[in-house]
């Protein structure tokens, strides 16, 4: 939280969904109540169905609870932000180790690179088998080291994020910055390509088989982009992302433009 404020500065990105103190203490009941009916509203609202059902029937149904209802103006604003390149730090008594949260500029949820985004992030700092993996995990330099990206609406980054023993963290960043240039330098080989190509795909469809998982992965795509995929339909744009596409996207030098924000002991 303290990172995405630091990073987005003023940008709303930076927000804590959570709010302030001071916002909370200051939200009224007629506030309150004018958000519903702008948001809550008609047009602004998408109904899921599944399962054997009469689609005749169900509308009918719809139509009969939803009689009353009224559209509203529930538009949606997109500032630009840039995000903050530089490094920050903070302190605290009660912590032991070292948190690093990092970000860098990636690609929004409409953007046709977001699969190669995210498979670039897998090579990168996706578990087992990853650059960050091999460098430091399993040097023992960190408990933990990950980067992947998040696509949201209008918006995306790489995130990143690692956690060492203080005495570790210049080593560690070094070797994390390094393991960042030699990516962008030098990109990455087909073995890693698919290997986090059939990781990602994995997952996918191991997500697909929860109702929470699905439903909240259609919810994405539809209120995103108007479309609707199967498991199996993400599953082969995945599979068919080329390694050029993500050699493409480090042309751009994202980690030119890296965020480090550092909580540590006192």
């Amino acid at each position: 939280d303290q990172a995405r404020e630091h990073y987005f500065s003023e940008h709303t990105l930076g927000n804590s969904v959570l709010g302030t103190v001071e916002s909370i203490t200051a939200l009224e009941r007629d506030q309150m109540m004018a958000y519903f009916e702008k948001r809550y509203a008609s047009n602004n609202m998408i109904l899921c169905v599944s399962g054997n059902y009469d689609w005749v029937a169900v509308q009918s149904q719809i139509e009969e609870a939803t009689k009353t209802w009224e559209a509203q103006e529930s538009e949606r604003f997109y500032p630009t932000s840039k995000g903050t390149i530089s490094q920050q730090s903070n302190s605290e008594e009660r912590l032991h180790r070292c948190h690093v949260a990092l970000y860098a500029p990636g690609v929004s949820a409409q953007a046709e690179e977001r699969y190669a985004a995210s498979i670039l992030a897998y090579c990168i700092g996706g578990g087992h088998g990853s650059r960050l993996h091999w460098a430091l995990i399993d040097k023992g330099l960190v408990d933990s080291a990950s980067l992947w990206h998040s696509a949201s609406d209008q918006h995306g980054d790489f995130s990143g994020y690692l956690s060492m023993e203080p005495a570790k963290y210049d080593e560690v960043m070094q070797i994390f910055r390094d393991c960042l240039k030699d990516v962008q330098d030098n990109g990455i080989t087909a073995a890693e390509w698919q290997r986090a190509q059939r990781k990602f795909a994995t997952g996918i469809t191991l997500g697909g088989e929860t109702p929470f998982s699905r439903l909240m992965s259609f919810g994405r795509s539809y209120q995103y982009g108007q479309d609707y995929m199967s498991v199996q339909q993400t599953v082969d744009l995945v599979k068919a992302t080329s390694l050029d596409e993500g050699m493409k996207l480090l042309q751009a030098k994202p980690f030119d433009q890296l965020f480090e924000y550092v909580l540590k002991p006192e």
